[in-house]
This record gives structure tokens, sequence and C-alpha cells, in this order.
């Protein structure tokens, strides 16, 4: 039987009815709010079937009660049903003091009133214990789950029951959907600095373990920015799956997080996901993209000082809205349990002392938890009265919080105020103990800083993890304001720099991503000299061009450009990070700036960018230097690509196949020939050339444990848009695949998403991709709705003149032929096929196609005759472009011959273009 002391008396009688055929047990000496779990206590409830909870409004702040509580909850969970072993009697008249969900969903008895209703409730827990067998204690208490990333050390943590019920009802409301709102599995813990948001998640996860035994992930973004999360995020990421085994060489930031769905779905257990000082006020579309879209096997904790982001108040992509659980005051029956953990109250005077204090401090838990060690400390010198009165009556405290503070930080020695400082120059993120000690004795040779970190943590200022230090930002920002500087910036930040340096040198990818937020910060101070500087912006650039994150890493280019703004070579590299990255605008702004021996390479990188762009007679001047002479391989690679994107069709095979056997099977260039390849076998009728192509390199890339190269992610498009397009000797749909490349096509436009942006064009392409795929598999409404969308980014960031804009018109006409409304199909035919021929000309394969198209809608509009000219063209275009054994050719044809058969009859047929 578990109660509060105050509900003795009113359980007594039922207890009484029940043993006369039942064996109960009552604790009837540690009802107090201090009693520890005794021995005897466990024992009775490993023993118990079930566990009676008498749920009055002081149960939810007993220790003991939330132990015996939890328990049985657990053990029930891994039966199956978490409130299988719990009987709840409510004796208040509301029911919101019922926690955690699963008990207000389950049925619950009221208080008996009568002797009459204590038998009748006695019968109903009889019936109840008989249809369950076995014990509590059949389930372990201290089953835990793994770890995985890095759990944060603690100063301490008690209390918080009802915010822990909270959370736990929050990752598992939607489970109980017929009675409780849906709120999907992802909360979100806010509150101001100190108030334990991370404590009280770290003591969920421990204690509620049995629900996540696929394991808890800590993942901990501490002193990133809007723009650099999604970066640092990436490292987290990159740590864990080292640790997992998984293979993540070469994955980008938008595509790590799906390696992780994989892998995470595929686990019999759920896991628990905690993202730990995700920055305020972060944007909605950014803070999407850190859940991982695993559906029910995992669920997720944002931890942050603000719940202004988006994510609370609206559904995210995956469906799950985020319901936030605010982290305030302590109550006075935490703030008691958490003090006396330092020092016991032993009479009510202290306990009322106790009070004044958490009050005083505003129930500030660390603050709260920094007077309990003081208390502790000077037990014999000061007692808890004397304590109180001087937080509540000296008027020289006026902010009895910053004055924990003042007290703590002005109490450091030499080498703990250095630590603090060295803390200050860098970014608010864990800092390795290495680093520090190498900074720390650069400026005091003499420093012992093992000792003074291991002082700093006994007062409660720092927590270690591993072998890093985090320094809390409450006690940064005291260090801030009272200490006096020991070492001028001057020297300290250079000092920092070249340790840093000299540690990233020592260090592999993964523990180098513990320095890049430092880094960041460090490269941004003026104080440093421009070698430094560049050293660290140089050490940024490796470790995310390393990583596959090439939209980072174009940015931190930039940034090397501004400390040497003369240097062609970086310049040069700047515009090949900003072509690779697809910002091909940019990428020609940069490659016009360098001159001399580099010139012919950046020559290249305008050449190719204007292909990209679409603006081919632009860049036929730059080609007809570039050709001049015999090319390297950059340049073929490049001008065959533009012969493609040109239309220029069998002209680019016959470059690739060149290309294809002057190269070794190693190089990368094949890769690439071998990409442009079966590009340009799609158009030209050889679909199963153009996937077998596609599957080689995909292949090559999975051999060198890189299947997440960029590369690969090209191929993977390639491959989707040969398994939409049928050979004509296909006899037989592939419904199948069609439906694996509409999943690859949405799956890269959401990770491009994430690098690059919604409104880059190579994501942009990406959703143009998919729009192409859900016309061929003939759901016009879903390629009508992702169509539109991406028509509006385009003209916005493209132009009205983009052959990407083209295309998509072209798709979008289509989903308007496929549901018969063709007075809409034949003006979007019109404006695609006037763009083409301005910007393609009539020969290129996707101007014949928009004609042949444009055609089908004027016979079936009553226009014969410019259909029947559509038509011609169309035919000898294809005849010309992609040859006379090919679909566009055979449909042309097909068209042509059937053209002038009655309308009606063109209705009836669905049109020659099926």
């Amino acid at each position: 039987m578990s109660l509060a002391g105050c509900d003795r008396e009113p359980v007594r009688a039922l207890c009484r009815e029940l043993e006369k055929d039942l064996s109960v047990f009552i604790d009837e000496d540690g009802l107090g709010y201090f009693a520890s779990i005794s021995a005897g206590l466990e024992e009775a409830l490993r023993s118990s079937t079930v566990l009676v909870a008498y749920y009055s409004a002081a149960y939810a702040v007993r220790p003991a009660c939330q132990w015996e509580l939890t328990s049985a909850f657990l053990a029930g969970q891994r039966e199956g049903n978490p409130v299988g072993r719990i009987i709840v009697i409510n004796p208040e008249e509301e029911t919101d003091h019922l926690l955690p969900v699963e008990v207000s969903d389950a049925r619950f008895a009221l208080a008996p009133t009568t002797a009459e209703d204590v038998s009748r409730l006695a019968d109903r827990i009889r019936s109840w214990v008989a249809t369950i067998s076995g014990r509590i204690g059949d389930v372990p208490f201290h089953d835990r789950p793994r770890w995985y990333g890095r759990p944060p050390g603690q100063a301490g943590f008690h209390g918080r029951y009802r915010e822990q019920w909270l959370l736990h009802s929050a990752l598992h409301g939607s489970d109980l959907a017929i009675t409780e709102p849906t709120c999907g599995p992802v909360a979100a813990v806010a509150g101001a600095a100190g108030m334990g948001k991370t404590a009280l998640v770290a003591a969920y996860a421990w204690q509620y373990g049995a629900a996540f035994r696929g394991g808890v992930y800590w993942l901990r973004l501490a002193g990133a920015t809007e723009r650099d999360v999604l970066a640092r995020y990436a490292d987290e990421l990159r740590m864990i799956a080292g640790m997992l085994g998984l293979d993540y060489a070469g994955a980008g930031e938008s595509r790590l997080p799906h390696i992780f769905a994989e892998h995470l779905a595929a686990q019999p257990e759920p896991s628990l996901w905690v993202i730990d000082d995700v920055p305020p006020d972060l944007d909605p579309d950014v803070a999407d993209q850190l859940l991982i879209p695993a559906e029910r096997q995992i669920r997720t904790v944002l931890i942050s000082r603000s719940l202004a982001y988006g994510l609370t108040t609206r559904e995210n992509p995956y469906g799950r809205a985020v319901k936030s659980i605010e982290v305030g005051p302590l109550t006075l029956a935490d703030g008691r349990l958490l003090l006396s953990g330092y020092r016991p109250a032993t009479d009510s005077g202290e306990i009322e002392a106790l009070d004044r204090i958490v009050g005083r401090l505003g129930g500030n838990a660390y603050a709260a938890a920094l007077a309990g060690l003081e208390l502790r400390d000077r037990q014999g010198l000061i007692s808890y009265q004397d304590y109180a009165d001087r937080l509540t009556t000296d008027h020289t405290v006026l902010e009895p919080v910053t004055a924990m503070f003042h007290d703590a930080v002005l109490a450091l020695d030499d080498t703990q105020r250095l630590i603090l400082e060295v803390a200050l120059t860098v970014a608010p993120a864990p800092l390795p103990a290495r680093l520090i000690d190498l900074a720390a004795r650069a400026l005091r040779p003499d420093a012992t800083v093992a000792t003074a970190l291991e002082g700093l943590r006994r007062r409660l200022l720092a927590t270690r993890t591993g072998a890093s230090w985090q320094i809390h930002p409450l006690v940064l920002d005291a260090a801030r304001r009272y200490l006096q500087p020991l070492q001028p910036q001057a020297e300290l930040a250079p000092a920092m720099a070249g340790a840093l340096t000299t540690l990233a040198a020592e260090t592999d990818h993964a523990e180098r991503s513990e320095l890049v937020p430092h880094a960041d910060v460090l490269a941004a101070r003026a104080e440093l000299p421009a070698e430094l500087t560049e050293a660290l912006l140089r050490l940024l650039t490796g470790h995310y061009e390393s990583g596959g994150e090439v939209v980072t890493s174009a940015r931190y280019r930039d940034r090397l450009v501004e400390v040497r703004p003369e240097d062609p070579d970086l310049v040069l590299a700047a515009a090949r990070a900003h072509y690779e990255a697809g910002a091909y605008d940019t990428a020609i702004a940069r490659a016009t700036r360098v001159r001399g021996h580099l010139a012919r390479r950046a020559l290249l990188i305008h050449a190719a960018s204007l292909d990209a762009l679409g603006r081919f007679a632009e860049a036929e001047p730059y080609w007809a230097e570039l050709l001049s002479a015999p090319p390297e391989t950059a340049t073929a690679l490049a001008h065959l690509r533009g012969l493609r994107l040109r239309g220029r069709l069998r002209e680019a095979e016959r470059e690739a196949r060149n290309l294809l056997a002057r190269h070794s099977v190693e190089a990368d260039g094949l890769q690439q020939a071998r990409l442009e390849l079966a590009r340009i076998r799609l158009p030209l009728g050889d679909s199963p050339g153009a996937r077998a192509l596609a599957e080689s390199v995909i292949g090559h890339y999975r051999d060198l444990d890189l299947p997440h190269h960029i590369r690969c992610s090209e191929a993977q498009e390639v491959l989707a848009e040969a398994l939409l397009t049928p050979h004509l000797t296909d006899l037989r749909p592939d419904h199948g695949g069609w439906e694996r490349a509409e999943r690859s096509l949405r799956r890269l436009r959401d990770e491009y998403r994430g690098s690059h942006g919604e409104y880059h064009l190579v994501t942009l392409g990406a959703a143009v991709g998919l729009g192409y795929a859900l016309v061929s598999r003939g759901e016009p409404e879903r390629g009508r709705a992702e169509l539109t969308r991406t028509i509006a980014l385009l003209r916005r960031h493209a132009g009205d003149r983009h052959p990407l804009l083209l295309r998509a018109m072209f798709l979008l006409g289509q989903t308007f032929e496929q549901t018969g409304d063709w007075e809409s199909a034949r003006g979007l035919f019109a404006q695609a096929l006037d763009g083409q021929l301005s910007v393609l000309g009539p020969g290129h394969p996707h101007t014949a196609e928009t004609r042949q198209e444009y055609g089908v809608a004027l016979k079936l509009t009553g226009d014969t005759r410019a259909a029947a000219e559509m038509f011609a063209a169309s035919r000898r275009a294809a005849a010309d472009a992609v040859g006379r054994f090919t679909d566009l050719y055979m449909r042309a044809g097909i068209s042509t011959a059937l053209v002038h058969l009655p309308t009606w009859m063109w209705r009836k047929l669905g049109g020659s273009s099926e």
C-alpha cells in the first residue's frame, strides 16, 4: 500500500479489510519528506503482486511514494501494460494531479467514505489481484539503458517528480490518443539558466530507463548559434555514429539524420534522443532539421532556455506536434529535498529556515545547490536560521542569486580564475582538458590545472564529462562581471589559438569536432595575428570539407579570402567551393577576381557555372578559349556536362566514351564521366544502360566506404530517374521501382533542403525530380502541389528563363493533362516551349518533348493544324537529338499518323501521349 504520511488514517481501514485474505504491506516508518528508501520497503515492493496507490495531492511530492509508483509502473511497462500492476485510489475531487498520463487514462477508484464503500473497494482490489501473476520483483528495478554521447555531469538532483511525469506524458501521450490529445513523441524542456533543465532530463532518462531500452542518446549544442547549429549537430551525430559503428563516411549534415533514422527504426525497443543546449529562438525550419524521422522508435527531448521557436506551435514535417514543459522555480518541497541532501534539517525551525532560503533564491536550483554546499562546509559555524537571516535581512544582499556566484568566483585561486578566463575567450561549449592545460601553461608554466579543475568541480562551478569540462553559464557571467582579468586579451586569445591548433594536429576528425566551436569563435577575435586566424580557418575548412559539408566549408573559404583577399589560391579555392555547393553566381563572382597563372582554372569555373545557370551563350567565348588547347581532365568533364545541358547528346556521348577510355578505374573523374554518360543515355532511350552505370558509381563509393559521397548521391538521383523511364522493350510497368524512385528523390530533396537551403538550385532541382516521379506514377494532384511550390521558388530565385523552371512548367502541364484539363495544359506547354526555344534551342530533347505534349493539347482543344505542325517538328528534332529507336520519336510518329482523326476519338483514346 503506497501512501503519503498525511493519508495514513483513511488507508488503514482499507488495509484491515484487505488483510482478511491478502498479505498487505504498508510502510508506517518511511512516510516523511526526507525518508530514504529502506531495504525493507524495497523487499516488500519486490515481493508484491500489485501496488495500491492512495493518490492524493500530497502523493506526488514524497520520494518514497514516487519510487514505489515508478518501480511498479516500469515493471508493468516491461510486461506490456504500464499500469497493469497499479491500482489507483483518488481521494481528490479533481484528476489533474494524477500522473503519468497512463494512470489518468486507466480506470481508478474513488476513495471510500463509508464502511460499505471500503468493503466494496476491497472486493474490487481482490478481483484485480486474482487476475495478475508473478511479482513486481520479477522485473529488475535497476535495469538501465546504455547511454551514447556525452551525458552531462551534474551537481546533484532532487525532486521534480511532477516535471518528470509531465515529460514522460509528453513523450508517450500519442500512445493514448483516445483520451489524451495527440502531442507526438517530441517534448521541449525550457527554463532560465540555473533552473535545472539538463539535470531534470538526465534524471528522467536514468529513472525511466526501462522505457528506452534502445538506448539514451545525448547530444550537446552548447555555444552553437543559428548560423552553425546544423554543422555542430552533424559533428555530434558523427561522434555517436562512430560509437555505434555506423557507416557515415562522406555523409553531409542533411544525410546524417537519415542514417540514424534507419538505424533506430530497426531497433526492437524505443530510444530516447536528447538534444541539449538548443539555441533559443531557433528558426522553425532549422529546428525541424534536428528531428530524426524514426517514427515511434524514437522519443525526442529538446532542451533550451526558450521555447520561442515554432516547433512548439505547429506540426513538424514528421506529423508530430511538440509539447513543452517549463522548468520553473523549485517548489518548497523540492527545495527541501535539495538542500537537505547537503545538510539535513533536524527540526521544524531548520525546515522553516530552509524554506526561506529557497524562497529568497527564487527557487533557482543551481543557486540552491551552491547554498547547500556552503551550509555543508560551514556546519557548526553557521545555522540554517542565521544563513536565512543573512539572505533575507542583510540589505547589502540585494540580488541573492547574483551574490551566490559573486562570492563563489571571488573565492577562487589564480589558476582557477585563469581557467574561467580561458573559457570566456572561446565558445560556451565543453572544453577538452588537454586544451585547457596547454593554454593555461602557455601563459603560466607553473599552473596546476588538474588540481584547479578538481577544485572547481567540488565547488559546483564546473562539471566533467569524459575528458572535457564545462563551466556553467551563470558562473561565466559572474566571472565576466566581478573578476579583474589576470591576462590581457592580447595575450590570452593567441595563447588559446596556439594551443588549439597544436591539439588539433594531434587528434583525429572525431576528436577534432570538439575543438570546432572554439576555433570558430577564436577566428573572429580581432586580437589574433593574421597567421593564427588563417590557421584556425584552414582547420575549420578542412574539417567540414572532409565531412562532406560543402556549403559550410564554402562559408569558411570566404572568411579565408577576407584574411588574404589578394591570394589567388584562396580566391580560386573559394570559387571552387561555391561551385561544388551549387552557388553558381557566387562562384562566378569569385572566379572573376583570379588573375595570373591560375586564371585558366578560374575561367573553367566561370564557364561551368554559366552552363549550370542556363546562360549558354555567355559561356561560349570562355569555352572557345578553354578548348583552344588539349583539355585537362577537369576541363573535359565540365565541357561534357555543358554539352549534355545544351542537348548535344550525340557529341556528349562521344566525348564521354573518350574520357572513359582515357582514365584508370580508380579515378574520381571516371565516376563523373560514368554519371554524365548515364544522364545522356536516359533521353537516348537506354534506361537499362543508364541504370547500370548509376549502380556502378554507387558500388564504387560504397566499396571505398564512402556511401554518402556527393557523387554517390548524384548517382542515386540518376538511378531514380532511370527507374522512372521505361524502355521500349519493357512489357510490364515496374511499380515497385517507381515507388523506390519516388522515395529516393524525396529523401534527396529533403537532404538538400537541409544542407543547401530551400531556395538553392540543387534543392530545387531535386524538387523538380520529385515532381517528375509523381507525374510518372500518375499522381497528378500530389505532383501539381510539389511543382507549383517549386515553380514559385524558381521564379523568385532563378528567373523566368532558367531551364529548370521551364522543365517544371512542362511537368506541371502534364499534371493537368492527366486530369483532362487540356486548356490549362495547353497554356503551360506554350509558356514552357517559348522559353525552351529561346534558351535551349529547337533541337534540345526537352524542347522536342514539350512540342510533342503541346501538340496533344492543341489537338484536344480543337486546333488540328497547329497540332500537326508541332508533331512534325517534334519528330524531326527527336530524330536528330535522340534517335529513331526512342520513346519520344515513336510517340511523335504515332501522333503524326493519327492527327487527322476526329477530336472525340482522341479524347476517347486519352491522347496519343499515353
